[in-house]
């Protein structure tokens, strides 16, 4: 093959749409191959461009030239030319460019990234925002990874947002209404203008604009060749898509808003959102009624499930809920208390079937679930749903359910898509033109696709975009050991010990970087675990052996999870795990059980031998005891037979005396002096008190604590009694007759506060 010389610095390359292989150079030379002469041709420009760095051929006759000068458009003529070539407004310094999804995404030397619709080329070109770079090199596309943006440092991933924005007559203004008739017509409100959307085959075009007499539309219901308006002022509208007429109904004086208009399978047309007139019901006969009760001024929205039951929301908590009674012609408040305390106002933005039994409540306090009986829908029961990521009372402001069932929720947070297996947030970032989302504008249309009102527009979902967008894969960026970073190129020859520290720092090539989330987890059968400290992953006291674990990550805007990042990681044993370890603990645990057997058998030897010495001191003392009680009781036995005898004594020197003459009297009073001196015998007393104590340890001292006014007698009376002697043997101890013994012990008793006789030998016997 002939190509053209080597002075070109590159070459761009494209096929037109009749098999013609086209190529421009660097300085701007431009060629065409010619299968017959098997060669290049030159074909001249004209007009000059140079640094050209990229060509399109986007139809059958429009070619792009990219350059270091902008962007240009060419026509090719019949006869294999080009006519003239016109500037296209895009910056300058184009590096590079590729086309998919009908759109040009061009990157710059140093002004970032944008893009250009194919379709419309004159309209403005869109910049986007937040790239990590703006000198872009390179481009690239694929349908698993979307667009490579390549800089001269670093790179990036781009996925295209889910929703494509519809070009309204007024761009980039809020969407008021949104509606679909039977016949899969979509209108739309926005910026006075109201716009009929419709397919033919899958693109979408503006079939029709009413522009007059539509101004501030604010409600929307369309069937057949019928279309309701209802606007900020109240009035009322009636356009026939038929003759293209469009007329004022005399319904409701102006001044109010109108909410939503519905007509309902019995051809009521029913108006709501006049606080001042309540509900209007106008019949197919054009009869008007109005419900105007306090409760029902507050209603706003309208549905009918497939029962034909007329179900309305209202403005408060204790008047939220409305069921029509066509009998009695009556709104009737089916309100159940909230299950939940109310903060401020409370209200319901949009009232869904998804079936029978069942309503979805949109308010501004969550999502509500409604379930009834079919035969009585006024006794239901009301919970709030929950999801994790969503708030519990945020304000839910639309709701619709797609043709697989999935729940789709419009809310001050984005528009949230619930599955069974997962939760996705759109945002802008998923390309909703606009973060404040209108209420009630969510359609899933006759083709499944889903359509958004937002702040800056309207966007549409088509049903084939909705689940092919999975984040990029996770990479590690570096790693860090016990803070010290270390390789990342290859993590299995990193020298890991047992309770090191390590921090994964992760990247991921998507952008922006701080709208990509992780999610770990340590165990291939366990749950994801958010990563708090954004992309750096610290993981402390780590096993031993071959640790794994799973990363993945999320970008916002409606993006899936990615595939997991599986990273393993070898961690060497700790020592006491090794032979040697083992061989040292093993060592010590014998050594420390031989010490304890030892010490423990020398605590006991040392136990046995105390427990002996006490066991003969006791045995000694308890017969020492024994000894004394013996001579103690030997001593008393004695001491009373002396008694006795002196007793005895004293009674026979007594008759003796009586028998004599007095000659020899004094001679008998010395001896019954003598006697008497006996039983009061000090040396006695003492000897009798020196065994006593030796048995009765403390006696006296305790006694005297407790009674300390008590005599020496009655002291010696005590210890008579705590020996347990009869009165006569306390009488013969003490000298004195039995009725001296009762009158002493009588005496002590009162002394003791004892009540009885018994009462007093047991407070001396206790002590």
């Amino acid at each position: 093959m002939n190509t053209p010389g080597s002075i070109f610095r590159n070459f761009s390359i494209a096929e037109d749409y009749s098999g013609n292989i086209w190529a421009i150079s660097f300085n701007g030379e431009f060629f065409r191959f010619s299968e017959m002469l098997e060669k290049f041709i030159f074909t001249p420009l004209p007009t000059k461009i140079e640094k050209i760095t990229q060509l399109f051929i986007i139809s059958k006759n429009t070619f792009l030239i990219g350059s270091s000068s902008g962007l240009f458009k060419l026509e090719l003529l019949p006869d294999l030319t080009f006519d003239k070539i016109m500037p296209l407004k895009v910056p300058t310094g184009i590096t590079s460019g590729v086309i998919f999804d009908r759109q040009i995404y061009l990157g710059t030397e140093n002004e970032g990234l944008f893009i250009l619709n194919i379709d419309n080329l004159d309209k403005p070109y869109l910049k986007i925002e937040d790239l990590p770079f703006d000198d872009i090199v390179d481009l690239s596309y694929d349908k698993n990874n979307g667009l490579w943006i390549v800089s001269s440092e670093s790179f990036a991933t781009f996925k295209t947002g889910f929703f494509e924005k519809i070009d309204l007559s007024i761009p980039n203004l809020p969407v008021d209404a949104i509606f679909e008739n039977n016949k899969g017509v979509i209108f739309v409100s926005s910026g006075g203008f109201l716009d009929m959307i419709s397919f033919s085959g899958n693109t979408w075009k503006i079939a029709q604009k009413i522009a007059k007499g539509a101004r501030s539309i604010t409600a929307i219901f369309a069937k057949d060749d019928e279309v309701f308006l209802g606007n900020l002022d109240g009035k009322v509208l009636k356009y026939s898509l038929k003759y293209k007429t469009l007329k004022e109904l005399s319904l409701l004086n102006r001044g109010f808003k109108i909410n939503q208009i519905y007509k309902d399978l019995n051809q009521n047309l029913w108006v709501l959102g006049n606080p001042q007139y309540g509900v209007l019901r106008m019949d197919k006969i054009n009869r008007l009624k109005f419900y105007s009760l306090d409760q029902e001024k507050g209603i706003r929205v309208i549905t009918q499930e497939v029962n034909g039951n007329l179900f309305f929301g209202g403005s408060s908590s204790s008047a939220y809920l409305f069921i029509y009674n066509e009998n009695d012609d009556k709104l009737i408040n089916i309100s159940v208390p909230l299950p939940f305390s109310i903060k401020g106002d409370f209200y319901i933005n949009q009232i869904y079937a998804p079936k029978k039994g069942e309503l979805l409540l949109a308010s501004n306090q969550g999502l509500l679930q409604y379930q009834y009986s079919s035969a009585f829908p006024s006794t239901g029961k009301i919970k709030r749903l929950r999801w994790d990521k969503l708030e519990e009372n945020v304000n839910v402001v639309a709701i619709a359910k797609s043709i697989n069932n999935d729940l789709w929720i419009s809310t001050s947070e984005g528009l949230v898509l619930i599955t069974p297996d997962q939760q996705l947030v759109y945002d802008k970032n998923a390309g909703i033109p606009g973060r404040i989302l209108a209420p009630r504008g969510i359609i899933n249309d006759q083709r499944g696709f889903i359509w958004v009102g937002a702040s800056k527009g309207l966007g549409l979902l088509r049903r084939d975009k909705s689940g092919n967008k999975i984040s990029a894969k996770p990479y590690i960026q570096s790693i860090s050991i016990n803070g010290i970073k270390k390789e990342s190129s290859n993590l299995s020859k990193l020298n890991i010990h047992f309770g090191d520290n390590i921090a994964i720092q992760l990247f991921s090539s998507m952008f922006p970087s701080n709208e990509v989330k992780y999610q770990i987890k340590y165990d291939e059968d366990s749950n994801w675990y958010p990563i708090t400290s954004g992309s750096e992953h610290l993981i402390s006291n780590i096993g031993s052996g071959k640790v794994t674990f799973w990363f993945r990550s999320q970008r916002a805007g409606g993006f899936e999870w990615s595939v997991p990042l599986k990273v393993e990681l070898n961690v060497s044993k700790p020592w006491y795990f090794s032979f040697w370890g083992v061989f040292l603990c093993l060592f010590v645990f014998f050594v420390s059980v031989t010490l304890v057997v030892r010490f423990l058998a020398q605590k006991r030897q040392l136990q046995l031998e105390r427990d002996k010495y006490l066991k003969l001191k006791e045995e000694s003392y308890q017969k020492e005891l024994i000894q004394r009680d013996k001579q103690f009781t030997t001593y008393t036995l004695q001491l009373i037979q002396k008694n006795e005898s002196m007793r005895a004594l004293q009674a026979a020197v007594f008759d003796l005396k009586r028998s004599l003459g007095e000659r020899s009297q004094s001679k008998l009073k010395h001896i019954l002096s003598l006697i008497d001196f006996s039983f009061r015998n000090d040396d006695e007393w003492e000897r009798f008190k020196f065994y006593f104590e030796e048995i009765h340890q403390g006696f006296f001292e305790k006694l005297l604590f407790v009674f300390p006014d008590l005599t020496a007698q009655e002291l010696r009376l005590c210890a008579l009694i705590r020996l347990n002697l009869s009165i006569t043997e306390l009488a013969s101890i003490l000298g004195i007759s039995v009725e001296s013994v009762k009158t002493a012990r009588f005496r002590l008793r009162k002394k003791l506060n004892a009540a009885s006789i018994h009462h007093l030998i047991d407070i001396i016997m206790q002590i």
